[in-house]
């Protein structure tokens, strides 16, 4: 005859990876405690991340009311066992009404999950609903909600050992641009199915979980985290500040992967599948690479044409959940599939016709017909810079128009072997020496907009010029010193003592955060399509022609493949804080991607040296653009 009396030690453990170490201690099961003649015994292990639930100290413990579910050959429908003990590690579970004295037994926590479950052989139909209805939980913590996670145990004799039938994954999400985007859920799907929130099939022996699957992949039950009120992400403009959700699912391998599926509380909705096949560890919550939402307009920045005419520039809003904030022109929808964020006017920040040249850059106002913006282009050279609009007339998003001819040249060095840039720099409507017209526009390293440079300025004795900057100019703050101030303002140039962006840094927006050679476009980058700035490599090789040279073209010639030259103008740059031109026509600074500790790279040539340096990324200096590869 079997004992009544039986021991269940729960050994699971909920790990959350990097977010919180947790080391599970493993001891011996306290004493039986004595209660009714078909009493059984449960002992919570000490560890803060086993359940039923947490005390303030992080002990797992019982709480009162708690119940598991036996059953046994002879009793195959179960039969419920519950507690009157309350935060306690030790408890004494009594059968509501019939008991379960088979040689093996098998337990379902919580009692519910298997309510209409029938033991066939070792497996029992266990109910995994409770996860499409779970609340946010941003930290696991003595708060945690865990207790309607189901988990299996079996035993032939008075211990019990549960096994976690649920893992978990965290999402980190971070609103890096500061548009005060709050998230009011984010559901999880299986990508071939799988019913994650519904009724599983669990081999009670060994804890193994084998999904159903609906007959159409798209109606797959979901799993389900909910906020009561929308949960703000990361707000202090650190980019690298995340704000978390945990989600449990069953614990096994998604062969096709999972889709996760973000809703913010102005309606937008988010989605990120994982690259492949992706395992539900039991017991251990898995955190995902961080997901910065960017939020942007169109397919590329600067629009270049020669000749007259109407460009027809895409405006959709788009979002990216890329890490390196490279275009993914994901529409940005909301539940219904229907475009959201859609600008309503487009307006002209401003323009600049080429010194040589007269009439307007523009030859009529741009006009917004749905989500394609429509520029008339005079055919004068020069430079504007247009801007579309919300129904509160905030700038959402600007394009650079840029009217020249321009081509690729060559560029051969040892350590970027062949490649091609422009003959110009951005912005600049001509190549010849000497002719300010081939200085180009000026940028903030890391920012997406040009800022104009004045066409009139005459070499000065005292290499800087005062007060001719031709836009206004703010200085950073917690407000000004952000992403989306950036976006609202594309033709406010910030001030400060080193960068634009307040605070924290963010090395990414020009593409190469982790300062290595490589091309990559990102939704911030200043060139036209096919283009992107350069990295530091891009300028190996050149040699220093002659000082004589550099003074009399205001810039240097350099062999650019072995006898090709190029045009480098002297165009000088912006000072960081102040209302000044430093060194134009004395000093040249072609920006690179690649940032620096506090600043970020330049390319630096003067009549006397050429090397390259750091510059604090509230400067503003040219950029020459790369094909990409």
């Amino acid at each position: 005859m079997k004992k009544n009396k039986i021991l269940i030690l729960l050994v699971i453990g909920l790990s959350l990876g990097s977010c919180v170490q947790t080391d599970d201690e493993v001891f011996s099961p306290e004493p039986t405690v004595n209660g009714g003649e078909k009493s059984i015994t449960a002992i919570c292990a000490v560890t803060a991340t086993t359940r039923t639930s947490l005390n303030a100290s992080m002990n797992v413990v019982w709480t009162q009311n708690d119940e598991i579910r036996l059953f046994g050959t002879s009793t195959p429908n179960g039969a419920v066992y519950t507690t009157a003990a309350n935060s306690a590690r030790t408890a004494v579970f009594d059968p509501v009404d019939a008991s379960v004295d088979d040689a093996i037994r098998y337990a379902i926590y919580p009692a519910s999950a298997a309510s209409g479950s029938q033991l066939e052989g070792t497996t029992l139909a266990v109910d995994f609903s409770a996860l499409a209805g779970q609340k946010w939980m941003g930290a696991f913590n003595a708060d945690s909600e865990i207790s309607s996670l189901p988990m299996a145990a079996a035993s032939d004799g008075e211990a019990f050992s549960f096994k976690n039938l649920c893992g978990g994954v965290r999402i980190q999400l971070t609103d890096y641009q500061l548009m005060g985007i709050s998230v009011k859920s984010v559901a999880v799907r299986g990508n071939d199915g799988e019913l994650v929130s519904g009724i599983a099939d669990v081999n009670a022996a060994d804890g193994i979980v084998s999904l159903r699957k609906s007959s159409t992949p798209s109606a797959a039950v979901t799993a389900l985290v909910t906020c009561d009120t929308s949960v703000p992400l990361s707000a202090d403009n650190n980019p690298s500040a995340h704000t978390d959700f945990v989600l449990f699912l069953p614990a096994v391998n998604y062969t096709k992967g999972l889709t996760f599926v973000i809703t913010d509380a102005a309606g937008r909705i988010y989605e990120q599948a994982t690259p492949g096949a992706f395992t539900i560890e039991a017991g251990v919550v898995k955190p995902m690479e961080l997901l910065p939402i960017t939020l942007y307009y169109g397919k590329v920045n600067c629009y270049r044409t020669a000749s007259a005419g109407t460009l027809e520039i895409d405006v959709t809003p788009y979002y990216s959940l890329a890490g390196d904030y490279t275009y993914e022109n994901r529409l940005r929808v909301n539940i219904n599939g229907e475009l959201v964020d859609k600008a309503v006017s487009a307006t002209v920040l401003w323009t600049q016709t080429n010194s040589s040249s007269s009439g307007d850059v523009l030859s009529a106002i741009p006009a917004l017909e749905g989500t394609t913006l429509k520029v008339p282009v005079s055919g004068v050279k020069g430079n504007a810079l247009v801007a579309i609009r919300d129904a509160s007339g905030k700038n959402v998003w600007s394009f650079h128009i840029w009217v020249t001819e321009a081509s690729d040249l060559t560029y051969i060095n040892e350590e970027r072997g062949t490649f091609k840039m422009m003959d110009r720099n951005l912005g600049a409507t001509s190549v010849t020496p000497k002719d300010q017209n081939a200085y180009g526009v000026w940028y903030q390293w890391g920012r997406k907009d040009p800022f104009p440079r004045p066409l009139d300025i005459v070499r000065s004795s005292a290499t800087t010029v005062d007060n001719k900057e031709l836009t206004a100019n703010a200085t950073t703050s917690a407000e000004v010193g952000t992403v989306s101030y950036t976006i609202s303002n594309p033709d406010i140039r910030i001030f400060s003592a080193n960068d634009w962006h307040n605070e924290w840094r963010n090395n990414g927006l020009w593409g190469n955060s982790d300062g290595l050679t490589k091309n990559v476009k990102t939704v911030y980058d200043p060139c036209p399509e096919g283009y992107c700035v350069p990295d530091q490599n891009c300028y190996q090789g050149f040699t220093f022609t002659s000082k004589t040279e550099c003074d009399n073209n205001y810039g240097h010639l350099f062999v650019i493949d072995g006898s090709q030259t190029s045009y480098f103008p002297t165009g000088g740059y912006l000072d960081k804080g102040a209302n000044k031109i430093a060194y134009q026509e004395y000093r040249g600074y072609q920006w690179t991607s690649n940032p620096g500790t506090t600043g970020a790279y330049y390319f630096y040539y003067n009549n006397a040296n050429l090397n390259f340096t750091g510059m604090d990324r509230a400067s503003a200096a040219s950029v020459r653009c790369v094909r990409m590869e």
